[in-house]
């Protein structure tokens, strides 16, 4: 058994140190802001605790992004913090819901012009032939499907596909970019 955990620590030693090092910039940002100790571990324990029970976080490819995020949402949730604790615990909320892939903020994107233009195809079989003629991997078709056919959302299509939710996103930004040609 502490085999078992020494060989996991070893695996992701980089994640604890990112996670560590995250962890002191929250912290010292709420001391900067002269935030109590009690402030800083309640904004980060609900933040954590949503996170952690809704189990879809995202997850950045880079880790300056992902430090950048935190620390402006983290610096963010302390200033709010001086008007009002529970405005704060209620916007870290808020917040830990849109960090997950549960928040389909991608559909704000500027894809929505020909995402209009597919939903605006009236018959499947008009819509199956735009895909036939279409030079994408039969996955991202299948996904086309899900969304424009069947109706279903990002999130739900990852589900049904049985990938991450990030790889949908790419996967359907691609296939637009690819039905631009086509459309």
């Amino acid at each position: 058994m502490i085999q078992e955990l020494a060989n996991k620590v070893l695996r992701h030693w980089s994640s604890i140190l990112f996670n560590a090092g995250v962890a002191v910039t929250i912290y010292y940002s709420g001391k900067f802001l002269s935030r109590s100790i009690e402030e800083i571990l309640g904004i980060l324990i609900t933040f954590t605790l949503v996170r952690v029970l809704i189990k879809k976080a995202k997850h950045y490819k880079e880790w300056q992004l992902c430090f950048l995020w935190c620390t402006a949402i983290f610096t963010t949730l302390f200033l709010v913090c001086s008007v009002s604790f529970a405005l704060s615990l209620l916007l870290s909320i808020f917040a830990a819901i849109i960090m997950s892939n549960h928040a389909d903020i991608y559909q704000w994107s500027p894809h929505m012009e020909r995402k209009n233009k597919l939903k605006k195809i009236s018959s499947i079989d008009d819509f199956e032939a735009l895909l036939s003629n279409m030079l994408i991997k039969p996955k991202h078709k299948d996904l086309l499907r899900y969304i424009y056919i069947e109706d279903m959302t990002l999130m739900q299509a990852a589900e049904k596909l049985n990938i991450e939710y990030s790889t949908v996103k790419v996967w359907h930004s691609e296939a637009l970019a690819r039905l631009q040609t086509a459309l």
